[in-house]
């Protein structure tokens, strides 16, 4: 059995005021991890196109923190369950619970998405203002997925357009540019 802890980074390590790491909300990550044996898997808005530099950024950060056993959802899925539009987040996770064997799960975010109810996802919300904390610890339990719904959910992986690759390469510019300028 594989133990997984879907992870969103702001709100949950962080207090969303400072942009800082909580060290509660990190050291009560490690515990949980070390308790279940669990791997983190990043669903956090941080990777957005699941940009390699992006990933490899966060990568560098869980390496300082001492966590490295990580992947990433891919945050580029388009779909619905029956009529309802799903989120990218949410089809990311479907995809990954269904491409992956024999796995407990939970999803650790701060924000309510009406979804994971929707959908029957294990997920346990966090104090955005405070991230996770050690009282947390008891009520988080991992869980086999459940599947019967994921038959109803229709869902595609969308590439991206010829707009938002023109937008991704002049923001590298845009980067690049700005770098010199701190130069001068």
């Amino acid at each position: 059995m594989q133990n997984i802890i879907f992870l969103d980074i702001d709100g949950v390590l962080n207090d969303n005021i400072n942009d800082k790491f909580n060290e509660e909300s990190i050291n009560t990550l490690k515990r949980i991890i070390n308790k279940y044996n669990a791997k983190l898997v990043i669903i956090s808005s941080l990777q957005s196109n699941g940009t390699i530099n992006k990933r490899n950024n966060i990568i560098n950060i869980f390496n300082n923190l001492e966590i490295t056993n990580l992947d990433f959802i891919d945050p580029n899925y388009v779909g619905t369950f029956l009529d309802i539009k799903l989120s990218s987040r949410s089809l990311g996770i479907i995809d990954y619970l269904k491409n992956n064997n024999n796995i407990k799960y939970i999803i650790l975010d701060d924000e309510y998405h009406n979804e994971y109810r929707l959908l029957g996802l294990n997920y346990y919300k966090t104090n955005k203002y405070k991230g996770l904390l050690n009282k947390d610890i008891n009520n988080i339990e991992l869980r086999e997925p459940y599947t019967r719904v994921f038959k109803y959910i229709n869902y595609k992986y969308r590439t991206l357009g010829q707009y938002e690759l023109v937008t991704n390469k002049l923001i590298k510019i845009l980067r690049k540019i700005n770098k010199c300028w701190k130069l001068l």
